[in-house]
């Protein structure tokens, strides 16, 4: 059984889940946490694993949501607190995808009763995690930040870009930069055929810089402007075709929902600070130089 080096609990505003760091690494919630979350009052985790799913996955309106990402990775992994008690827990990136599986079944009107409110809890989570963000914020809960190696920033930013630039494809929807305009007051009929200078300034804000700590500067170097002042290729293009894009295309999803809910370009912005701020660059100490954990 592995041992806690650091644990607490994550804040997700609504409610507080207990949380670990193990010595291998590995960040955990627990699962009567996951429970907590999802508003369950059942604190069973479940057997999980590849051939049993937990019990409030292990339902028929769900199934056809269900990815192999989340079926192979979601089974209990037995601890021991930092107190000596014992717990079980899941693996923290399993919580985002469990959120998921609800709010597609959600979008397919499928669901039923309880499901329902599970749903609204699920889209509550959400709006306070993000797939990248979610390990920097257990890592703060539990004070493992500081001990993270010089690599960590790399590991992340290395799931985001791609070795190649992808072929284009249009990431960017024309409803993105219309939702824009309107809060902005601008003539769409004119600015969609010339955007405004200050839509690079906007997207490097709204988008790149809020994706993945330190992904904008990343770019900025991997796909520099040339003496012309123009690029290579778009900023989108150098991102990963799984990790890179995929956050990307729920980054720009989010966006147009907030946007879509707010009645001037200040409201929207108030809300981008809360639901998709900054993401912090990892403090980093030389472990060596410790004997703390």
């Amino acid at each position: 059984m592995q041992k806690a080096i650091k644990d607490g609990l994550l804040n997700l505003g609504f409610t507080e889940i207990p949380c670990a760091v193990l010595s291998d690494g590995t960040r955990l919630i627990t699962t009567s946490g996951v429970n907590k979350a999802l508003g369950r009052a059942n604190p069973s985790g479940g057997k999980g694993g590849i051939d049993k799913l937990p019990p409030f996955l292990n339902v028929l309106t769900l199934k056809p949501f269900i990815t192999n990402e989340l079926t192979s990775s979601i089974y209990p992994i037995s601890f021991q607190m930092k107190n000596g008690s014992k717990a079980l827990g899941y693996k923290a990136e399993t919580l985002p995808m469990i959120c998921e599986v609800f709010l597609k079944a959600r979008d397919m009107e499928v669901l039923t009763g309880r499901q329902i409110e599970h749903a609204a809890t699920a889209d509550l989570i959400m709006r306070g995690l993000a797939h990248v963000g979610i390990i920097s914020l257990i890592d703060e809960a539990t004070g493992f930040q500081e001990f993270r190696d010089k690599s960590y920033l790399q590991q992340i930013l290395d799931k985001y870009l791609s070795e190649d630039a992808a072929k284009w494809a249009k990431t960017f929807n024309d409803s993105f930069y219309l939702s824009i305009f309107k809060l902005k007051k601008w003539n769409p009929a004119k600015e969609m055929r010339h955007k405004p200078q200050a839509m690079a300034h906007i997207t490097k804000d709204l988008v790149y810089k809020r994706l993945a700590p330190g992904l904008m500067e990343a770019l900025e170097q991997k796909n520099p402007k040339n003496d012309c002042g123009r690029r290579k290729s778009y900023h989108h293009q150098m991102l990963s075709r799984d990790q890179g894009i995929s956050h990307l295309k729920g980054h720009l999803y989010m966006l147009e929902k907030l946007m879509d809910s707010s009645h001037t370009w200040d409201e929207f912005m108030e809300k981008v600070s809360v639901f998709l701020p900054y993401p912090e660059i990892p403090k980093v100490i030389n472990v060596e130089k410790t004997d703390k954990l």
